[in-house]
């Protein structure tokens, strides 16, 4: 009986490694198809002001860098994320009293986003171009006005502002493999955001939305 129990066992064992060297070698066959790269970003940005108020927001101009991730499942899907780093001003005219005077002022935002896009791309030999939708998370770092009442004056305003965001994004993109491993990429993206930007004045309520124009270079790791 003990000599048929040691033949089984070493029946087990020589299937249970030959079995797990049959996974190890699968395992290695699947392509890990992640890139990790690089990107800055400039951008036209302003409110969707629908509800009125003393406040016009005559729009302005933004900035953006930072790390870019992407997951490809195949040549057609593929997954992009990361984290930037960016800085918008935009203007207003605000009126003062009921005699229609009126302050212009800047309005600088800093801020922080996590993308997440999906990307639906058709490819052309060694490049490709596709269509993006997805979502942006933005945390607003800090936000300030510059020159109130006509002066150099800054006064924050971080406090009086959502400054937790989200909302959905949508755009093209356009990649080109100039080498083996290297990848240059540009997008056009439009984007929303979902909520309220200023919570302090209960009667406005504006939107901010923006068209961002994207470039970077990724490192294939595969």
């Amino acid at each position: 009986m003990r000599r048929y129990v040691k033949y089984l066992s070493v029946l087990l064992f020589f299937y249970a490694h030959s079995v797990s060297v049959s996974f190890a070698e699968e395992a290695s066959q699947v392509e890990t198809r992640m890139s990790v790269g690089a990107g800055i970003s400039g951008e036209y940005c302003n409110f969707i002001d629908v509800a009125g108020g003393t406040v016009e927001w005559k729009g302005g101009v933004g900035y953006a860098f930072g790390f870019v991730a992407e997951y490809a499942g195949n040549d057609f899907f593929s997954v992009q994320s990361g984290f930037w780093y960016g800085v918008n001003f935009i203007d207003l005219t605000m009126q003062l009293s009921q005699n229609q005077m009126s302050d212009t002022i800047e309005a600088r935002t800093e801020f922080w986003i996590l993308p997440f896009y999906f990307i639906f791309s058709y490819t052309i030999d060694s490049g490709s171009i596709g269509a993006i939708a997805g979502i942006n998370f933005m945390h607003i770092r800090k936000s300030e006005f510059r020159g109130t009442m006509g002066t150099d004056t800054t006064l924050e305003i971080t406090e009086y502002l959502n400054y937790d965001q989200y909302g959905p994004v949508g755009g093209i993109q356009i990649k080109i493999g100039i080498s083996r491993y290297v990848q240059v990429f540009v997008q056009g993206l439009a984007e929303v955001y979902a909520k309220k930007f200023i919570t302090a004045v209960e009667r406005t309520a504006e939107y901010l939305y923006d068209y961002r124009a994207v470039g970077g270079i990724l490192l294939k790791m595969y």
